[in-house]
């Protein structure tokens, strides 16, 4: 058998022609043993190559379920799944909720703690000193607080909620909760800071406007009598607390408080309540009850023995546990000395229980398809179609140069074997004879011989064939080499984790990269630092302590009462709002900077550098246009509800006291009038009034004593005018006095130490030192700004380039091809081409120039032959999206604010109105004595709402949309609609919480309304200097020091028209349904002895209910409706998909069939000329066998 097959391979002949010459079959017999050996050593290198070949594999597995994917993960750990939503909203998988300190729920905040601390007939007429006193307001405010807080964690939680978690691949679970925590984080950080900053604006607000208090914890009023029924002179005297050894004034030190105790009372002689009978640790008594409140703790009251003292002490009837004490064992992270302050700062929050829910991610994430790779070796069939793919060109290669080699080698052979007489034959006739040779050869090559086909003209027509289909390949050769050589190609470049002076220099080559983005989302706070400059004027002396105390000793020296014009009295209030206001502002300024910094620029590729600078420079300048809106907004509201309701200031700039007969007693009893100035009104018609105007002003002066003249004289101070409020006064003044160019300031201080030595060298305002301001602006003006003289602003792209970090960069060149990229191409197509020329030389050279032509003009196949379309994917450049590009809104409001009503006429005929009553406590419940009032906060409100509502809808506008895919007209509608519903629900919460919050904490505070509906003076036993008492109105057996809510029914009655404890609270609470009707409407005007004639409002106009309170009227920001207009096509453009793609089922073409077939055709032709002839062979042995065997004579037995 070894034999046979040894004889077998040597008898093999691959390269038959029908030939009999024995040297031709030597040479065909020897090429196809060097053929074998050469193919299967190739093939054999080929095949272990690629079976040892470890290669990576990307698998795609559509549709994945969470636990596939967590599977994978946590075997692979490399898989990327393509989020369809690649912005979700926090509130689809986190759930964030504070646990509040136990005070908040506590019996210390309950309407019946407040109530049982409160007494009428004694709490008034109490020490500020006294528990008793001050306490029941002080735990009104702590409510209120605790209220407020929660109302602005609620407001803060549901943004959180709205923002969103933008990525554009799926998270695994760890990133994911890495990344929500320290979202989560951050929240917490920043959360409630407007409420911080809210409350720190209004104590500065209520501190600088020296505002009194009903409970004397601030200053004391007296009047003195001489000999007479009426006073002859009123003073006001800021209280000074002692402690121990430990002293303070509420002139100088805000701050100022001492232990609160209980007093002995004695109704008898009340002015005298020094006798304490027991103090209680840790609460303090202060300058005003919101103050002294916060630097206290609560330790009395968790300690169960203190705390029934306390109870015992205020009505010893009581039992012991009708009130329940803190609980010491329920956990806290506060100690129990904690500052009711520092719970504040915290929100009164304990701790927050968190839930995150990754199945909920991962559904809103909606991954389609997810893509991971592994590492393996090839597999079979992989194997057996690369080599099947190499052998058809490999074989025809060596089919067509073997036997030529082998000749060659036989020649050589046989010439060096010979010895010859001619080796020294001419090099040249050698070279001659072998062309001639080699000619011929071609000339007459045949490889069409056959053994039937032997005649001469069957011999011509082979040759012709042949030259014909050699003729046909070459010529073939020579179109796939011109055309592969002459044609231009687009090639793609890719630079895998390219470094940044990489991407620079390409960028300066003019090549236009596209990186992709690792992170699409870059917060702020990493690409730019932003710090501001501020006014010279917030680091100088004069918002200092040192300052400020300067001008307390000057008014402390004189131990006298001066009038209420004396700079001197005012100065330590104005300077001290002034270094409020510049603290505020820089408060504000670091909080909007850090919030700025967490939003995020989202790109799912590098910009370059200008579009990037470009984009960075335009966020930056809308957010410092925007940054001072929140601080002013809050600074417009309260001085307006300060306007509306005239809480009086112990500077006395915006009252007087005056005395009126009672018609019941005949007594002389005192009330509060609102002040008026020399100077005319806004309009110039009249003389200013505070009630009307606030542009109202007189001057300050100083007071010094001219030894020449032996007399007091007075130095009008300039640039400082004063105003029917301190903040007034500030606001419309300017620094020119206090520049060191100015004699002003030298003349301020020089008079007040003529007689007072308290001197010192003053470091001035540098008036060289280069401001964008001038010098006479107003510290309105420089509000406005916060101060901001200018912003240092560096912008680092090689920060924002570390955190996209680009997964790679690719650019296209345009170039012809490498030579061996010439070469692998025919050599691809050599082995299919040549069997095909081979049988269909004819028709072969059309053939190829149709299917190029046809390559060429036809880029992407048509083919209307398609079963079925899936719906596709348009990925968009720009992945976020500002919403003004695509979306308006715009608010239409309550016809009230465009009416009459509110009209400079209607309001000012109600004032004068108003004016020329007499100042009685009985108009205090009058249409005609508070008509004024409600209508101008109607206008107030109106004009306050339509700029909140502004300043909200421009931050809306400049919100934006993220998407990767461009959105379907449906899914764009229902996103669109739901950020809309989202912004509604948050609009008004910023301005109802100042709104309240300065409500809560001027009636916590008790100050009291110039107008005289929230307090009245009393005055026991009338002789010399006399301490002046408050006690509160009483509406509807309401008691306005217990409730913001007493109201009553005006006189005469008008549906919905209410009065009430102070006139904005009554505004509040009323309705406008006589506004809609027009008889109420011309009885309101009669009752005014107004002659002209108002349009009641339309009812079919509204929206809201007629018996609708103003207050609830006001939480919808008065809108009615709103005006909006999307456009899909604008949101379109912004867009800019360069490409749509969607998945469709078609039947192959002709001509992928063609170039697929050509592909195979060659290797498998060869391969079938190998191996059928010897399975045919194989097949007609063992037919030959079994014929045999079935033919075998068998003997019988």
């Amino acid at each position: 058998m070894p034999v046979d097959i040894r004889r077998r391979f040597l008898e093999l002949n691959l390269f038959k022609r029908n030939t009999i010459d024995e040297h031709e079959l030597r040479i065909q017999r020897w090429s196809t043993r060097l053929y074998l050996i050469l193919l299967i050593i190739t093939m054999m290198i080929l095949f272990f190559y690629t079976i040892l070949q470890i290669e990576t594999r990307q698998i795609i597995l559509e549709h994945p379920s969470l636990m596939t994917y967590i599977d994978i993960y946590e075997k692979y750990g490399n898989i990327k799944c393509p989020c369809t939503d690649i912005s979700i909203p926090y509130r689809i998988f986190l759930v964030l909720s504070p646990i509040y300190h136990q005070i908040c729920s506590s019996d210390l905040v309950s309407e019946k703690w407040i109530e049982f601390l409160y007494d009428k007939q004694t709490t008034t007429f109490r020490s500020g000193e006294d528990f008793l006193g001050v306490s029941f307001s002080q735990f009104q405010i702590l409510k209120s607080l605790c209220q407020i807080s929660l109302n602005a964690i609620n407001d803060d939680l549901e943004i959180l909620y709205q923002s969103q978690l933008i990525s554009d691949e799926l998270l695994n679970q760890d990133l994911f909760n890495t990344q929500a925590e320290a979202d989560i984080s951050i929240f917490q950080k920043i959360t409630g800071s407007k409420f911080l900053r809210s409350l720190r604006f209004m104590r500065s607000f209520i501190i600088g406007n020296a505002l009194t208090t009903a409970y004397s914890t601030f200053s004391s009023m007296y009047a003195l009598y001489d000999n007479s029924s009426t006073p002859s002179f009123y003073a006001i005297e800021i209280i000074d607390y002692v402690d121990g050894n430990y002293s303070c004034s509420c002139n100088y030190d805000f701050s100022c408080s001492k232990r609160a105790a209980f007093y002995n009372f004695n109704s008898s002689n009340i002015d005298n309540q020094l006798n304490v009978i027991t103090y209680i640790d840790g609460w303090k008594a202060g300058c005003w009850p919101l103050e002294s409140l916060l630097f206290s703790t609560l330790e009395s009251f968790y300690n169960e023995t203190i705390f029934n003292t306390i109870v015992y002490n205020i009505n010893s009837s009581v039992s012991i546990n009708y009130f329940r004490t803190l609980n010491i064992s329920i956990r806290s992270n506060f100690n129990r000395n904690t500052t009711i302050q520092n719970l504040v700062d915290q929100f009164f929050i304990e701790n927050w229980l968190k839930t995150l829910n990754y199945s909920s991610y991962f559904s809103q994430c909606q991954p389609q398809f997810c893509q991971y790779t592994i590492n393996h070796r090839a597999e079979l069939i992989y194997i057996i179609t690369s080599l099947l793919g190499l052998y058809g060109g490999l074989s025809t290669v060596l089919h067509l140069i073997i036997p030529y080699i082998i000749n060659i080698l036989l020649k050589k052979f046989k010439r060096q074997s010979t010895v010859t007489s001619n080796e020294d034959t001419n090099t040249k006739k050698s070279f001659y004879q072998w062309f001639e040779h080699t000619g011929k050869t071609i000339l007459y090559l045949n490889l069409y011989r056959s053994s039937l086909q032997i005649t001469p003209i069957d011999i011509k027509r082979q040759t012709w064939s042949t030259r014909v289909y050699i003729g046909l390949l070459l010529y073939a050769l020579f179109i796939l080499s011109s055309y592969s050589s002459i044609n231009m190609e687009t090639r793609i470049i890719q630079i895998d984790n390219p470094p940044l002076d990489i991407v620079q220099k390409l960028e300066n080559l003019g090549y236009s990269l596209t990186c992709p983005c690792q992170d699409l989302s870059v917060d702020y706070k990493y690409l730019f630092n932003l710090q501001p400059i501020f006014h010279q004027v917030c680091s100088s002396v004069f918002v200092t302590p040192l300052w400020t105390d300067y001008l307390n000793n000057i008014w402390y020296s004189t131990n006298s009462y001066r009038d209420f014009n004396e700079f001197v009295i005012i100065g330590s209030f104005l300077f001290s709002v002034l270094s409020s206001l510049c603290s505020l502002s820089n408060n504000t300024v670091n909080d909007a900077l850090l919030q700025f910094g967490q939003t995020q620029l989202i790109t799912n590729e590098l910009l370059q550098i200008d579009l990037y600078t470009n984009q960075i420079n335009s966020s930056i300048e809308q957010f410092k246009l925007t940054l001072p809106n929140s601080f002013l907004r809050l600074n417009q509201l309260s001085r307006s509800l300060l306007h509306i309701n005239q809480f009086i200031s112990c500077q006395t700039s915006n009252f007087h006291f005056a005395t009126y007969q009672d018609t019941e007693s005949s007594m002389y009893k005192f009330i509060l009038r609102i002040r008026g100035y020399g100077s005319l009104a806004s309009d110039g018609s009249r003389q200013c009034s505070c009630a009307f105007d606030t542009t109202c002003e007189d001057v300050y002066v100083v007071k010094y004593y001219n030894e020449s003249m032996a007399k007091y004289q007075s130095y009008t101070v300039p640039y400082f005018p004063l105003k029917c409020f301190i903040m007034e006064s500030l606001l419309s003044a300017t620094l020119e006095c206090l520049y060191d160019n100015n004699s002003c300031f030298d003349m301020i201080v020089s008079s007040t130490v003529t007689e007072y030595p308290l001197n010192k060298n003053w470091t001035r305002l540098n008036s060289s030192l280069f401001s964008n301001y001038p010098i006479n602006v107003t510290i309105d003006k420089l509000l406005e700004n916060l101060f901001i003289e200018s912003w240092l602003t560096t912008i680092s792209y090689s920060s924002y380039f570390n955190e996209c970090q680009p997964i790679y960069c690719t650019y296209n060149i345009i170039q012809h091809r490498s030579l061996l990229e010439i070469i692998t191409v025919i050599t691809g197509l050599i082995g299919g081409l040549s069997k095909i020329f081979k049988l269909l030389s004819p028709y072969v050279i059309s053939i190829i120039f149709n299917l190029i032509n046809r390559y060429r003009q036809r880029h992407l196949p048509r083919n209307n032959n398609i079963n079925q379309i899936y719906p596709g994917t348009c990925p968009c450049t720009k992945l976020s999206t500002t919403r003004s590009m695509f979306y308006e809104i715009e608010p239409r409001f309550h016809d009230v604010c465009s009416s009459d009503f509110v009209s400079y006429r209607w309001i000012h005929s109600t004032f004068d109105i108003y004016r020329n009553l007499s100042r009685l406590p009985i108009n205090a419940f009058t249409f005609r004595g508070t008509s004024y009032r409600y209508f101008k906060s109607l206008s107030i409100m109106c004009n306050l709402i339509k700029q909140a509502a502004n300043d909200a809808r421009s931050l809306f506008h400049s919100t934006s949309i993220v998407s990767s895919q461009m959105l379907n007209p449906l899914a764009f509608d229902l996103n669109t609609n739901t950020t809309f519903k989202d912004f509604q629900s948050t609009l008004s919460n910023d301005f109802i919480r100042n709104l309240d919050m300065f409500r809560e904490l001027t009636h916590g505070n008790g100050h009291i309304s110039v107008y005289s509906t929230d307090w009245n003076i009393v005055v026991l036993n009338r002789t010399q200097l006399k301490k002046m008492y408050m006690t509160s109105n009483i509406y509807n057996q309401c008691d306005c020091a217990l409730s913001l809510e007493c109201i009553q029914y005006s006189r005469p009655y008008f549906p919905g028209y209410y009065v009430g404890c102070l006139s904005f609270e009554a505004f509040l609470r009323s309705t406008m349904e006589c506004l809609y009707d027009q008889l109420c409407v011309e009885q309101m005007s009669k009752d005014l002895n107004l002659t002209y004639y108002l349009n009641a409002l339309n009812q079919s106009n509204t929206r809201f209910n007629l018996t609708t309170s103003i207050y609830t009227i006001i939480k919808d920001i008065f809108i009615e409706s709103w005006i909006i207009n999307v456009s899909y096509e604008k949101f379109f453009q912004q867009c800019q998909p360069i490409l749509c793609s969607f998945i469709s089922q078609e039947r192959y073409n002709l001509l992928y069939v063609i170039t697929t077939l050509v592909g195979l055709y060659g290797g498998i032709v060869i391969l079938l000329k190998l191996f059928v002839p010897f399975i045919i062979n194989q097949l007609y042995k063992y037919k030959y066998i079994f014929h045999l065997h079935n033919r075998r004579v068998n003997p019988l037995n």
